[in-house]
Formats: structure tokens, sequence, C-alpha cells
């Protein structure tokens, strides 16, 4: 179990601008929310549906559905330092597509 805080003006801020990554591309992947707006909701599908844009722009003309969850759920670990170091699992995209395949599709 994760949780996490943070101000709704950064949430909205980092689903609309990708500037950090930190929340938008964890709520690329399936998550439960406990407390929700309109609003939130509404943003959480429009960053859903560009990180689904940009894996499809990033994989070329032929690719399956889990290559798709691969590469949405690689988005946010782009350019992470833990993966640089060792400090991460190296299958941890991996691990997480194939424990949500059902929650993806």
């Amino acid at each position: 179990l994760k949780y996490g805080v943070i101000s709704m003006c950064d949430l909205l801020e980092d689903l609309n601008s990708w500037r950090t990554l930190y929340c938008a591309g964890r709520l690329q992947k399936p998550v439960v929310l406990l407390n929700t707006t309109q609003e939130m909701n509404e943003r959480i599908e429009d960053n859903r549906r560009h990180a689904l844009l940009c894996a499809i722009l990033s994989l070329g003309p032929t690719f399956t559905e889990y290559e798709l969850f691969h590469h949405i759920t690689a988005l946010s670990y782009t350019g992470d330092p833990r993966f640089l170091v060792g400090a991460e699992n190296i299958h941890k995209v991996r691990n997480i597509v194939d424990t949500n395949v059902g929650a993806y599709q």
C-alpha cells in the first residue's frame, strides 16, 4: 500500500504539464483513489489519454497490447535516477504490468 498527500494545485499542475511526472506518472497506472473531485477525475483521464498517445507514437506501427501497457508504465520511470544507479528492481515495470493487465484493459 502506498499513499501520498499533495496539494490539489500541485497535483493538477503535474497532471497538466508532466513537469515532474511524480504524480502524473503514478496516475497513468491503475490506482485506487480514496478522495476525488470531478475536475481531478477529468484531469486524470486526460493524463491517461496523453500517456496512451505518447506510447502509441513511440512504439511504431505494430505492437502488442502488452507492449503498449509496458510502454505506458515505463513512461514515468524514464530518466529515474534509481534505475540509472541500480537502486531499483530492473523488472519493476514488467512486474507492474504483469499484475495489472486486467486493470489496464
